[in-house]
């Protein structure tokens, strides 16, 4: 993990949501300002981890802070990405997924994703699991092929439950928890 990574979280402000403590961090909130040195940090960090799955058709990520790390990575490793977004378009083939995170429920839209594709899911974070469990699921009854999920924070233990819920292999940088109002890194 890059100095810059365990510095940018263990400087986060923490705010309650209902009972969800909630970590603001420019990787996962885009406030405060993200770094460039910070972003090219974890891109590069991903990029070393996603390499030896290549090759695949594209990298898959989710509105809206994945789009930074998917862009980058799209760049320097040369495949395109595909954004799940948060508004429907209405087109044919297009794919609704609902989610359910610690602090909302809500959908999000799958397009420019076909049957027989391999992927890699690209995020800035899990926390609850909500998100990576419904696209992971949806995908899959598309017959799109996961090679892996990645993402920079690992909030929690929910990423495990979903392995073996799912059994997509996911990776992550770092793994955090959030005790007394304080990011501490695991």
């Amino acid at each position: 993990m890059s100095q810059l990574l365990k510095k940018s979280l263990l400087t986060s402000s923490i705010i309650n949501r209902g009972n969800y403590p909630y970590m603001i961090h420019p990787l996962s909130d885009g406030f405060p300002l993200i770094s460039p040195d910070l972003l090219t940090d974890v891109v590069s960090d991903l990029k070393d981890k996603i390499e030896p799955l290549t090759p695949f058709d594209k990298i898959v990520t989710v509105e809206a802070m994945g789009i930074p790390i998917a862009t980058l990575l799209s760049k320097e490793m040369n495949v395109p990405f595909s954004i799940i977004r948060k508004r429907c378009y209405g087109l044919a083939d297009e794919i609704c997924v609902q989610q359910e995170t610690g602090y909302s429920k809500s959908e999000l839209f799958i397009n420019g994703i076909k049957k027989n594709e391999t992927i890699v899911l690209v995020d800035d974070i899990i926390s609850t699991g909500g998100t990576f469990s419904a696209i992971i699921q949806t995908l899959q009854a598309m017959n799109v092929t996961i090679k892996a999920g990645f993402v920079i924070i690992n909030k929690g233990d929910n990423a495990e439950n979903i392995i073996e819920k799912t059994g997509v292999p996911l990776y992550s940088l770092v793994r955090i928890t959030i005790q007394n109002n304080k990011v501490l890194i695991l």
